[in-house]
């Protein structure tokens, strides 16, 4: 074929393993570059090698075996080197339409000269020398918990959100990995740091050493037992499955999830919720937090009426009737007469006034005339 007044042989016929070593080759130097504080005309470089390691790559023909396995495992490492190389690109030239760079043919070509472009805006472009600056001043670190089968998941979510909240590229932590560490993971990433080239490698083999052995075969088991608690709200239990089930190697089938969903949140939803038709964990949670609010306004309507009750049998109390002035009249004893119905003050019975020492009625000792005359007596007698 002649394009150009070059004549191109079309028919011919590739070496499989020349050319996966040609290409192995090329991955390395690109791995090399990954390695090197980039600008923009490096990075031009490795998006030209990655689109022509891609495409050269499609068109090895290779035979079933060895060579069907290093090419699957070169076409593994060039993605991984491509997902790498997108968030630096964008970080360092404030390029946010990814599509440019994530096409199979749509890698910026290399050139020779550099071209003006956000890079030299000094108000998008953020200098790698501040990135374990800005690393360290988020305060995660990992100390390589192993009683807690969640907490390696917990610390890469964090480390990731972070990066994503901030256009921080995951090769920047690569670089500063140790200021994320400290304690028994810190010893143990300066054995590895000599083997991993990303910061996805990393990751990988921290859920190697400090998950524990048959992590996997477990946790979804008890992703299909965790239920809802008394005082967890629908929300926080969708929340809390989205997670569990998001450190699976692989989510659950649709259906599964919504059964096992279904049959662990609370009772009082499933005993309302039986005969509906639920389609997604979206329109469970609307469900839920409905029968949520026609139970707050029943307790709401409940509490009002007994406060209601409970004031009025206060005030019914508080206002005796005429039955319960007889009743409790009948009910008082008075110890002078031995009659019931008053108290002795108000009792009609007056007892008798007598001379406790010669008897005489309606007279007291101290003013007895009798008693005052009669000889020994010690007042009557010294009166006389």
């Amino acid at each position: 074929m002649e394009r150009d007044g070059v004549w191109f042989e079309i028919d011919a016929v590739l070496n499989p393993d020349a050319e996966l070593e040609r290409c192995s080759l090329i991955l390395e130097g690109v791995r090399e570059l990954l390695t090197r504080v980039l600008d923009e005309p490096n990075l031009r470089v490795i998006a030209s090698k990655l689109a022509h390691l891609r495409k050269r790559l499609s068109r090895v023909t290779v035979e079933p075996g060895a060579q069907t396995e290093q090419k699957e495992k070169l076409s593994v490492s060039t993605e991984k080197a491509v997902e790498n190389f997108i968030p630096r690109a964008k970080y360092l030239t404030g390029t946010h339409h990814t599509s440019l760079l994530l096409g199979q043919g749509n890698f910026l070509p290399a050139t020779s000269t550099p071209q003006p472009g956000p890079v030299d805006d000094p108000l998008t472009f953020r200098s790698y020398r501040n990135a374990a600056q800005e690393i360290g001043s988020w305060g995660i670190t990992f100390g390589g918990d192993r009683k807690d089968d969640l907490a390696v998941f917990d610390f890469i979510v964090r480390i990731n959100e972070k990066c994503d909240s901030l256009d921080l590229p995951h090769d920047a932590l690569r670089r500063h990995a140790k200021l994320l560490f400290k304690g028994e993971a810190l010893i143990w990433f300066r054995m590895i740091e000599s083997s991993v080239s990303s910061w996805t490698d990393i990751c990988d083999r921290l859920k190697e050493e400090f998950l524990p052995i048959g992590y996997y075969n477990t946790a979804r088991d008890k992703l299909l037992n965790y239920r809802q608690t008394a005082g967890q709200t629908i929300g926080m239990f969708l929340a809390k499955f989205d997670q569990l089930e998001g450190y699976l190697p692989r989510p659950l089938p649709f259906d599964e999830k919504m059964a096992a969903i279904r049959r662990n949140i609370l009772p009082y939803y499933q005993d309302r919720l039986w005969d509906k038709e639920i389609v997604s964990p979206d329109e469970l949670y609307r469900l839920c937090r409905r029968l949520d609010a026609t139970r707050f306004n029943i307790d709401q309507h409940a509490a009002t009426q007994r406060n209601t009750k409970t004031a009025t049998n206060r005030a019914e109390k508080a206002t005796p009737t005429p039955d319960d002035a007889s009743s409790r009249s009948r009910d008082v004893f008075c110890p002078r007469c031995k009659n019931t119905g008053h108290d002795v003050r108000y009792c009609p019975s007056r007892p008798e006034i007598k001379c406790f020492g010669c008897g005489k009625p309606g007279y007291k000792n101290y003013n007895c005339p009798t008693c005052k005359l009669q000889p020994g007596n010690g007042r009557g007698g010294q009166r006389q």
